[in-house]
């Protein structure tokens, strides 16, 4: 193939006075043995005629996906327990605490009055507090979402 073609671009330049070649590639097929090793459409994006790959979309507050309390409780306590010093309290104590946060917010105070005027942080400092309080809204009230800094 690039023999022809090479030759093709010299038989082109040869008869003009101008050295001008184009190629274009169109992609193959790939041949069984060239196949790649997951054809699971969902690993990667598939192109588009364009050979572009969409963007995937970034989730919004009014998102298609709808969680149960208690998937929402499970993610919650994923997430906290990636906090070392939160990894030894009760799943019960967690989503307690969490239910807190919202509740607390549902009165009117801001995220900062709930994460500085809670025990937690007397407990487990400002820091994990704020964290704790950070993933109650997200996942177990997300109706406060705008009371989370930009």
């Amino acid at each position: 193939l690039l023999v022809a073609a090479g030759g093709a671009v010299y038989l082109l330049n040869r008869n003009s006075g101008t050295s001008v070649a184009l190629v274009t590639q169109t992609p193959e097929t790939p041949r069984p043995s060239e196949s790649p090793l997951s054809t699971d459409p969902t690993d990667e994006p598939s192109p588009d005629d364009t050979g572009e790959v969409e963007p995937t979309p970034e989730p919004t507050a009014s998102s298609s996906y709808s969680f149960s309390q208690s998937e929402k409780e499970d993610l919650f306590l994923k997430t906290v327990r990636q906090r070392k010093e939160l990894s030894g309290v009760t799943s019960t104590r967690l989503v307690r605490l969490g239910k807190d946060v919202c509740g607390a917010l549902d009165t009117g105070k801001s995220l900062i009055q709930v994460t500085l005027d809670s025990p937690v942080t007397d407990e487990f400092g400002a820091e994990t507090s704020g964290y704790i309080a950070g993933a109650a809204v997200v996942l177990l009230c997300p109706e406060h979402r705008a009371k989370l800094p930009k």
